[in-house]
């Protein structure tokens, strides 16, 4: 199993690439002028360990592994009321 440094060094690794593959898209959103009116949702179809539990990856049906990150970018002036916000029927009671 990788150590602590190397899940984190990892972790980053997997961002960064995710950041790298996005920017493409979001300066094409914004040369075309419409990074405004585009709503944005990015997902993943699991959570990772880490080293919670001294686990690695997923496996099992622990906190880490099932909770999946979520990230909605919704231009539309509406949203502002509610920017920041956890709904906390969908975040499991958090």
């Amino acid at each position: 199993m990788k150590s602590g440094n190397a899940w984190v060094s990892h972790l980053y690794g997997t961002i960064k690439q995710i950041d790298d593959h996005l920017a493409p898209v979001f300066e094409m959103l914004k040369s075309k002028k419409l990074m405004d009116s585009t709503l944005i949702v990015l997902t993943a179809d699991h959570g990772d360990y880490l080293g919670d539990h001294w686990l690695g990856e997923k496996d099992l049906f622990h906190e880490p592994s099932v909770r999946i990150p979520l990230i909605v970018c919704d231009p539309e002036f509406y949203a502002e009321s509610t920017r920041g916000t956890v709904n906390h029927k969908i975040c499991g009671g958090r």
